[in-house]
């Protein structure tokens, strides 16, 4: 679902054209390791067009997810900033 990987992330960073749209995902890894993620039931309930999964919240360790995986790509605000996705003015 999510085409995020070392060549998108070097693309990026090497300030290569690009479209205004980049396909990314981002969720919150508590202290305890737990997953909170309040926007991926609703994109899957979307891209396979089904009725069930509007609105819903994943919140448990990765461990415990079933058919679904967790994979940490980048960790703060550093690559949003030095790739230009993220800006202050």
């Amino acid at each position: 679902m999510f085409k995020f990987g070392d060549p998108l992330i070097k693309s990026l960073l090497d300030g290569e054209p690009r479209s205004s749209v980049v396909n990314l995902h981002a969720w919150l890894t508590l202290p305890s390791m737990e997953i909170f993620d309040v926007t991926l039931s609703t994109t899957i309930a979307k891209v396979n067009n089904l009725t069930e999964g509007y609105g819903g919240v994943f919140s448990q360790h990765p461990d415990s997810l079933k058919g679904i995986a967790f994979k940490p790509m980048l960790l703060g605000e550093e690559f949003l900033i030095r790739s230009k996705l993220l800006r202050f003015e």
